[in-house]
């Protein structure tokens, strides 16, 4: 068998063996008479090898031991090939907005602004039903539980969405909205406090985002924004947000029944499909979790994040 499959051409394969039976390392020169090679395309295998973590050396070239070499870009290519799967995945957060054009006749906007807030509070349940992760940052202003919210968000949860929440400290100067939050919260809507002043922004899926039209007024509306860019810019700041912010309930270690379960199902390396069977949702929700769960974790491949997660105690 050879190593195509991690991106290393005949050509190179042969020039990194040829190195690896030389353990004491070989100059440029005689590596290139030997090999039948012109100076040119040896600089290219030998920058072809480097970049790819094979071989060291400059003047005179050294192969990297094979076990560590391979594990380290193994992991790298499922790390890619993980990556790409979630962005193949994400044209899937397409559909609501194909769906929406059909009904309406009307194209979808990538940056849409919608001044009615019950409009605005319509297109937050059609994309929310349509979703399978939401972040939130919530207000200082936020006092209020919608009548019948925490019962919906709570069959969402046992249906296996993720949520992850950010909450202004304020906020939980309200008795009603501490207890409602630290309900969901325990439930798997996991909630984080910051001090700072926060805006409200609500991000379905990676792929549509809900901010207000006012900051200092969310009820006057919200523009809608699906343009990737903008999206991502405010996925990041959610993510650095999230870093600084402490936990709701810091003791513990913040997972709910769900995501113990799909820790449980990474160690054993059982399949997708298996895993989502017995956790009881799609294999995309399954994945979800997975890539949510790695993310928290800061793993790159799902054997590093059942690692970490030992290492932690989570398992």
């Amino acid at each position: 068998m050879d190593l195509d499959a991690l991106g290393i051409s005949a050509r190179d394969e042969r020039v990194y063996r040829y190195l690896l039976r030389r353990p004491d390392g070989v100059n440029r020169a005689e590596a290139a008479t030997d090999l039948g090679l012109c100076a040119a395309d040896l600089v290219a295998v030998v920058d072809a090898l480097a970049e790819l973590g094979l071989i060291s050396g400059h003047e005179v070239l050294h192969a990297r031991d094979p076990e560590r070499a391979l594990d380290d870009l193994i992991e790298r290519r499922i790390a890619e090939t993980r990556e790409r799967m979630r962005e193949i995945g994400a044209v899937r957060d397409v559909l609501p907005s194909l769906l929406r054009e059909r009904a309406t006749g009307e194209p979808v906007e990538l940056i849409e602004r919608v001044e009615d807030i019950d409009r605005v509070y319509a297109r937050i349940a059609e994309v929310r039903e349509a979703s399978d992760e939401c972040l939130a940052i919530a207000s200082a202003e936020r006092r209020h539980v919608q009548p019948g919210q925490q019962q919906r968000t709570l069959d969402r949860l046992r249906r296996g969405k993720i949520y992850r929440t950010i909450v202004h400290r304020d906020a939980l100067a309200s008795p009603a909205m501490r207890a409602h939050m630290t309900v969901i919260h325990r439930a798997g809507d996991h909630h984080r406090v910051v001090n700072e002043q926060v805006q409200p922004t609500l991000i379905f899926d990676r792929a549509v985002a809900f901010v207000p039209l006012d900051p200092g007024n969310p009820a006057n509306g919200a523009l809608v924004v699906r343009q990737p860019g903008v999206v991502a810019t405010l996925l990041d700041l959610f993510e650095r947000l999230w870093d600084r912010a402490t936990d709701l309930e810091p003791a513990g270690d913040g997972l709910n029944e769900a995501e113990r379960l799909v820790l449980d199902l990474l160690s054993r390396s059982s399949k997708d499909e298996t895993a989502a069977r017995e956790l009881g949702v799609s294999v995309r929700t399954y994945r979800k979790h997975v890539a949510s769960l790695m993310e928290r974790l800061g793993a790159s491949t799902r054997f590093q994040a059942a690692r970490l997660a030992g290492e932690r105690g989570w398992l």
